[in-house]
Protein backbone atom coordinates (compact mmCIF):
# COMPACT_ATOMS: atom_id res chain seq x y z
CA UNK A 1 0.00 0.00 0.00
CA UNK A 2 2.84 2.44 0.88
CA UNK A 3 4.25 1.87 -2.22
CA UNK A 4 0.99 2.62 -4.27
CA UNK A 5 0.84 5.72 -2.46
CA UNK A 6 4.45 6.61 -3.27
CA UNK A 7 4.30 5.99 -6.75
CA UNK A 8 1.00 8.21 -7.03
CA UNK A 9 2.61 11.13 -5.48
CA UNK A 10 5.21 10.67 -7.11
CA UNK A 11 3.17 10.51 -10.83
CA UNK A 12 2.05 13.69 -9.89
CA UNK A 13 4.43 15.54 -8.40
CA UNK A 14 6.32 15.42 -11.82
CA UNK A 15 3.09 16.43 -13.96
CA UNK A 16 2.98 19.25 -11.45
CA UNK A 17 7.03 20.19 -12.28
CA UNK A 18 7.04 18.77 -15.79
CA UNK A 19 3.88 21.41 -16.22
CA UNK A 20 5.74 24.28 -14.45
CA UNK A 21 9.04 23.08 -16.28
CA UNK A 22 7.76 23.63 -19.51
CA UNK A 23 6.64 27.22 -18.59
CA UNK A 24 10.13 28.01 -17.94
CA UNK A 25 11.70 26.38 -20.17
CA UNK A 26 9.50 26.06 -23.32
CA UNK A 27 11.42 24.28 -26.17
CA UNK A 28 13.68 21.64 -23.84
CA UNK A 29 12.20 18.63 -23.70
CA UNK A 30 11.03 18.78 -27.57
CA UNK A 31 14.77 19.82 -28.08
CA UNK A 32 16.03 16.76 -25.98
CA UNK A 33 14.18 14.57 -27.41
CA UNK A 34 14.46 15.66 -31.16
CA UNK A 35 18.35 14.82 -31.00
CA UNK A 36 18.12 11.80 -28.73
CA UNK A 37 14.96 10.12 -29.31
CA UNK A 38 15.77 6.63 -27.58
CA UNK A 39 15.99 8.24 -24.05
CA UNK A 40 13.99 6.97 -21.42
CA UNK A 41 11.05 8.44 -18.98
CA UNK A 42 14.09 8.62 -16.22
CA UNK A 43 16.59 9.76 -18.34
CA UNK A 44 14.41 12.78 -18.99
CA UNK A 45 13.70 13.67 -15.88
CA UNK A 46 17.13 13.37 -14.76
CA UNK A 47 18.45 15.66 -17.84
CA UNK A 48 15.60 18.36 -16.55
CA UNK A 49 16.91 18.14 -12.64
CA UNK A 50 20.41 18.80 -14.30
CA UNK A 51 19.36 21.50 -16.78
CA UNK A 52 18.16 22.98 -13.25
CA UNK A 53 21.37 22.55 -11.98
CA UNK A 54 21.00 21.14 -9.05
CA UNK A 55 23.55 19.42 -7.23
CA UNK A 56 23.36 15.00 -7.14
CA UNK A 57 22.37 15.72 -3.44
CA UNK A 58 19.27 17.63 -4.43
CA UNK A 59 18.33 15.46 -6.96
CA UNK A 60 18.85 11.91 -5.00
CA UNK A 61 16.49 13.79 -2.62
CA UNK A 62 13.95 14.87 -5.23
CA UNK A 63 13.69 11.01 -7.02
CA UNK A 64 14.32 8.97 -4.24
CA UNK A 65 17.89 7.26 -4.76
CA UNK A 66 21.06 7.55 -3.26
CA UNK A 67 23.54 10.15 -4.46
CA UNK A 68 25.67 6.93 -6.15
CA UNK A 69 22.71 5.95 -8.28
CA UNK A 70 22.46 9.09 -9.52
CA UNK A 71 25.76 9.70 -10.29
CA UNK A 72 25.52 6.32 -12.12
CA UNK A 73 22.86 7.60 -13.66
CA UNK A 74 24.28 10.70 -14.83
CA UNK A 75 27.50 8.77 -16.28
CA UNK A 76 24.75 6.30 -18.55
CA UNK A 77 23.35 9.49 -19.88
CA UNK A 78 26.23 10.74 -20.45
CA UNK A 79 27.11 8.15 -22.51
CA UNK A 80 23.60 8.19 -24.61
CA UNK A 81 24.03 11.78 -25.37
CA UNK A 82 27.50 10.97 -26.93
CA UNK A 83 29.67 13.19 -24.55
CA UNK A 84 33.48 12.82 -23.42
CA UNK A 85 34.42 13.15 -20.22
CA UNK A 86 35.91 16.09 -20.74
CA UNK A 87 32.41 17.84 -21.44
CA UNK A 88 30.66 19.18 -19.03
CA UNK A 89 27.11 17.67 -18.61
CA UNK A 90 25.22 20.53 -17.39
CA UNK A 91 26.60 22.80 -19.91
CA UNK A 92 25.88 20.43 -22.43
CA UNK A 93 21.79 20.60 -21.46
CA UNK A 94 21.62 23.98 -20.69
CA UNK A 95 22.81 24.69 -24.65
CA UNK A 96 19.59 22.97 -25.44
Amino acid sequence: MNTEITQKVKGEAWKNFEVYFNNVHPNFFSNLLSKFPDLTPAEIKLASLIHLQLSTKEISSIIFISADSVKTARNRLRKKLNLSPDDNLTAFLLSL
